[in-house]
């Protein structure tokens, strides 16, 4: 009888091939993080690494497992912490600076879990290639630092739409340092995912300058508003200083006249004598 060629039947993957077998250590996390606080230096080239040459750093398995990744993320964050409360010092925004830090530590879990799925469906599904959660977690915090270019402390004196303009600048490093790290972390062909990382690119980048845009247009209205306000306040003041002064004189000019109008005083009358008149 002919073999069959009927190709075995795929079984689904379950949630441990989604997530990846690697343990998480909070530990190790920990301990990771304050080694590269503590030595500026191989943060520093950690950086340069995955700046220059992202896909050799990740086919050399510099990016360890998924602790260290987590701990580089979680030195990020210090800086970031440390920018953001610079920047609200900077531009005098004291609610700002009270609330930098839950904000810091919810955007960074956010980032983590939307980026992560982000990575791995680009991999997966745009580049028909394999891997799970974990590998797209430590791709998003290896590439984490490009979040300090757009965050540095001196950016708030700069203007909304070029504030906008870094932001887009960063958005499109990140995309094209991804391009390459999700070729040699998903193992796929760099043509298969690099036309879809640009489209989701593009599309985020139009959002953000609609936004700036916007955002520009508003700032510029309230401060033509403001500016009017003023000017109106300026002229209700003086306007009432006017008022106040006529008021003024004319009551002095009333009184004057009530003054001229009275008759002269004239001498007491003088006491009537007093005694017997016939002496």
């Amino acid at each position: 009888m002919p073999e069959s060629h009927l190709e075995p039947e795929k079984t689904p993957p379950t949630g441990s091939d989604l997530l990846g077998k690697e343990p998480v250590d909070i530990g190790k996390i920990a301990a990771t993080s304050l080694n590269f606080l503590k030595n500026p230096p191989l943060l520093l080239e950690t950086i340069l690494s995955t700046a220059k040459s992202p896909a050799r750093f990740f086919e050399e398995g510099r990016d360890g497992d998924i602790n260290d990744a987590l701990g580089f993320l979680g030195s990020i964050l210090v800086y970031l912490l440390a920018f953001g409360l610079l920047g609200s010092l900077f531009s005098l925004n004291w609610i700002g600076f009270v609330l930098i830090l839950p904000f810091t530590l919810m955007g960074a879990g956010f980032f983590l879990l939307i980026g992560s799925l982000i990575v791995w469906a680009l991999g997966i599904f745009a580049g028909k290639g394999v891997g799970t959660l974990m590998d797209g977690a430590k791709v998003v915090c290896l590439l984490s630092w490009i979040s300090l270019i757009n965050a540095f402390p001196v950016f708030v004196w700069f203007p909304l739409i070029l504030q906008t303009l870094i932001s887009v600048a960063c958005l499109a490093l990140w995309a094209y340092l991804l391009i390459p790290v999700i070729t040699v972390k998903f193992k796929t062909a760099r043509n298969a995912h690099q036309p879809v990382i640009w489209a989701v690119a593009g599309f985020l980048a139009f959002f953000q300058l609609m936004g700036g845009i916007l955002g520009t247009g508003a700032e510029v209205a309230g401060d033509r508003f403001a500016e009017m306000s003023e000017r109106a306040i300026q002229r209700a003041e003086a306007e009432a200083e006017r008022i106040s002064a006529e008021v003024a004189a004319e009551i002095a000019r009333q009184q004057a006249l009530a003054e001229q109008a009275q008759p002269p005083e004239t001498g007491a009358p003088s006491p009537a004598p007093t005694g017997d008149p016939k002496k």
